[in-house]
């Protein structure tokens, strides 16, 4: 395989060391119908995704190397990996089937998800993306990086498909990181935006990279966007790693029923070139 093709194939920095070592001849070679770059789908930091015969289904090959087997376990067993990860139900797509796996890396079977668009951020998708975000605060884990790309649509329920970089939240019954919530509180905005303001989704979104206090009141000034919204962000952001996470909890239930009652701006279409000449 050319360098070109293994950087193709291998994003991961493992997976690519890996490879170049000669530790991934075995699952390769046994594998060479279903792992190739033919039947490639993508390539991420932790793993490479590959079709496979069932149309409705992808594989994936991981490193041991995630985010994941550092806090739930060291040992890396890709079977404890699926008996957690199916243990998540509704919100995270099962494992399948784990096809493969030693040392170094482990392939397995997954659904295949549809991908969630601006254009269906419907507000079935806002209430599932904070019933989500409730969901893992109440079992104690955490995946800040619940962007679009990350998550999908299956059988009309949001799910997290790519779940290598889930951790817990506490550390000895504490949480650690002052800004846990940073980016949680951004993709939050994303997504109730993208359905109640969609003109301004992108505005907010930047606004809310550094989520400070000034970010805070313009949120709370904001007409198209429910206040209990704003207060929700607000707590998040004066009690950072100090949050008592029922009411967080209870914020983000007080925020969906607000969602449900709020009715979405119609967002305003540029005229065409026609309409300007007239």
């Amino acid at each position: 395989m050319s360098n070109s093709q293994i950087s193709k194939m291998f994003n991961s920095p493992e997976l690519a060391s890996l490879y170049k070592k000669g530790e991934l001849d075995r699952v390769l070679n046994r594998f060479h119908d279903e792992i190739n770059t033919k039947t490639l789908v993508g390539s991420g930091g932790d793993a490479s995704v590959f079709s496979c015969e069932d149309e409705d289904a992808v594989i994936k090959l991981c490193t041991k190397q995630i985010r994941y087997f550092k806090h739930f376990g060291k040992k890396g067993s890709a079977m404890g990996f699926q008996k957690h990860i199916n243990s998540l139900d509704p919100f995270f797509v099962p494992v399948e089937k784990i096809l493969y796996e030693d040392k170094n890396v482990f392939l397995y079977k997954q659904r295949k998800c549809g991908i969630i668009t601006s254009k269906e951020i419907t507000q079935q998708v806002v209430i599932d993306v904070f019933r989500l975000v409730q969901f893992m605060l109440i079992n104690g884990i955490l995946l800040t990086d619940l962007a679009p790309h990350n998550l999908g649509l299956l059988d009309g329920q949001v799910v997290v498909f790519d779940y290598h970089g889930l951790h817990r939240l506490k550390k000895k019954g504490q949480i650690k990181r002052e800004y846990w919530w940073k980016r949680i509180a951004r993709n939050l905005t994303r997504f109730i935006c993208g359905y109640l303001i969609p003109d301004k989704r992108k505005e907010y979104a930047n606004l809310m990279q550094n989520c400070n206090q000034e970010a805070i009141r313009k949120l709370e000034r904001e007409a198209g966007l429910p206040v209990s919204f704003a207060l929700l962000i607000k707590y998040l952001e004066s009690h950072r790693n100090k949050v008592n996470l029922d009411q967080v909890i209870d914020l983000i239930e007080d925020t969906i029923t607000d969602i449900k009652a709020t009715k979405p701006k119609k967002r305003h279409r540029r005229p065409n070139n026609e309409s300007r000449r007239k």
